[in-house]
This record gives C-alpha cells, structure tokens and sequence, in this order.
C-alpha cells in the first residue's frame, strides 16, 4: 500500500557571515621549531617502546591461550577415552554377573545332590580340587609379579 505524499521542495539556502576570522601569528624560531621535534620524535619513539612492550605481552599471552587449548583437548580426549573405557567395563562387569548367576542356578541343584548324608567321596574329591585351584591361583599370582619385575 503506497502513500500519497505530495511533493514538496525545501529551499536551503547557505548564508555567509560577514565576519572574517582572527588569526593569531605567533613566530616561531627554527630553534624553537627543531627542540619542538626532538620533542616530539622522543615522545613517539616511548610510545613506539610502549606498543611494542604492549605486543610482546600480547603475542605471550596468545601462545598460552593456544598451549591451554591444546592441554583442554587433550584432556577431552582423555576424557572421552576414560568414558568410553568405563562402559566397556560395566558391560562386561554386567554379562560376568550375568553369567556368575546362571552359573549358580545351575549349580544350586548338582550342590543338593552331593549334599546328601552317606556320600563322602565328593566332599574330598572337593577339597582336593579346591587345593588345586589355590595352588594354580598362587602360581599364576607368582608368574605375574615375575612378568611385571621383568617389565620394570
């Protein structure tokens, strides 16, 4: 929807004052211009010191910044890794429980049987493999340490 809007010119016009402006001559002396320069050189040439003390600190800081990122994403690396290594862990932790269950719901019943009064060859034939099972156990343990002194 357009709007009508009626054309008006604007006239402006530019006046000008009369008045001229004052000018103030001051003389200069060529001494007095030259120390004005030293002056000056010396002045730019501090804040020329200043800048580049300025961009020393600046760069310093901005290669800290760049080493602090890389320490960030190496320990999100790490992160992540311990993360993922864990629900590797639990997982397996999960189905060995699993399986330790099933083991002893099938176990459970054979263990009734050989509970019963009379039968006194398995509670030695028992004992005699469980003294097995330390004594691989206590070798296995040996062979360990061995391998981690030879490793170290």
């Amino acid at each position: 929807m357009e709007k009508n809007v009626p054309n008006k010119s604007i006239n402006n016009t530019a006046t000008t004052a009369a008045a001229t402006p004052t000018r103030v001559v001051t003389s200069m002396s060529y001494t007095d211009l030259e120390e004005n320069i030293i002056k000056w050189t010396q002045e730019l040439d501090e804040q020329e010191l200043i800048f580049n003390e300025q961009v020393i600190q600046l760069n310093a800081r901005d290669q800290q910044l760049f080493a602090n990122r890389e320490k960030i994403e190496q320990l999100n690396d790490a992160i992540e890794g311990a993360n993922n290594e864990q629900q590797n862990l639990e997982y397996e932790l999960n189905f060995m429980v699993a399986e330790q269950k099933e083991l002893e719901e099938l176990l459970a019943p054979m263990e009734m049987l050989l509970e019963e009064p009379g039968d006194k060859t398995w509670g030695c034939e028992r004992e005699n493999m469980y003294y097995i099972a330390e004594n691989i156990e206590s070798q296995i343990r040996q062979m360990s340490e061995d391998l981690k002194e030879a490793w170290a």
